[in-house]
């Protein structure tokens, strides 16, 4: 399956038209069409826009590779245990939707900024 079987495969389960999955990516219903079928390459931007949007894996999305949705029950009852903040659910839910070369420079920085004195 390729990324746009995939990204059709996130459509058809949520039960939207091409139109309505569209709408919250700001493209029109002939854009879906065309990254559905192949005619038009998905942009990294439109696969992150995708991801955050409807909580779909960016790694299921562009390599087919995990789940295809992101849980938000477990990510809620993350949230809710640790008393989260609005700040730090937001800082999980993000983090959760970068690729994993984005997620090895933020765990690196987060490294330095623990062990520095």
């Amino acid at each position: 399956m390729n990324i746009g079987e995939r990204v059709k495969e996130v459509r058809k389960t949520l039960n939207l038209t091409q139109e309505e999955f569209g709408e919250k990516l700001c493209v029109t219903k002939q854009a879906i069409s065309k990254l559905e079928n192949g005619e038009n390459k998905i942009t990294e931007q439109m696969a992150k826009a995708i991801c955050r949007e409807y909580n779909v894996n960016y790694e299921w999305l562009v390599n087919g590779t995990g789940d295809m949705l992101i849980s938000d029950s477990l990510i809620d009852n993350l949230i809710a245990k640790y008393e989260l903040s609005e700040t730090g659910a937001s800082l999980i839910k993000n983090y959760l939707l970068l690729t994993k070369s984005e997620q090895e420079v933020i765990e690196k920085y987060l490294r330095n900024v623990f062990t520095s004195d």
